[in-house]
């Protein structure tokens, strides 16, 4: 966490089906973030990436960050989602593609106001290619008898 905030990070906790969820709870909030982000993993530039996970959290709005690890050593973060407030569990997945340069990333769920926010069952995975079709694969067929 930073800023000027009171955080406690909790691990384990019950989660979405076992008791291995992690959990932060901010309090005493003014300015700052808080969040629980995995390790920095290596990725491939250019290509596209899953990401998803299931969170609970008190009604207060979030934010999705991925921080990549450029090869010059500098990182640069950009927002996924902002996500809205609501209580629950939940499911977040969204798709991005890795930019020029980046060799590793970590994604933070963050919280920015006092709450609590409990993470569990995070998935990266690196999309298939897609194959571009060379012809038209579409035909239409109307029914309502004009000729």
């Amino acid at each position: 966490s930073s800023g000027s905030l009171s955080s406690r990070f909790v691990y384990p906790v019950n989660g979405y089906k076992d008791g291995r969820a992690a959990k932060v709870v901010v309090s005493n909030y003014a300015s700052g973030e808080a969040a629980w982000a995995f390790k920095e993993i290596p990725i491939q530039s250019g290509a596209t990436y899953q990401f998803s996970h299931i969170y609970r959290k008190t009604y207060v709005p979030s934010h999705v960050i991925v921080r990549y690890h450029l090869d010059d050593g500098s990182h640069v973060s950009m927002n996924l989602a902002n996500v809205p407030a609501e209580s629950g569990w939940h499911m977040f997945s969204t798709s991005f593609v890795v930019p020029e340069h980046a060799v590793a990333l970590t994604i933070f769920h963050t919280l920015f106001s006092s709450g609590s926010l409990t993470v569990d069952e995070y998935s990266l995975t690196q999309a298939s290619e897609h194959t571009e079709l060379t012809n038209g694969m579409v035909t239409l067929v109307f029914d309502d008898g004009w000729k």
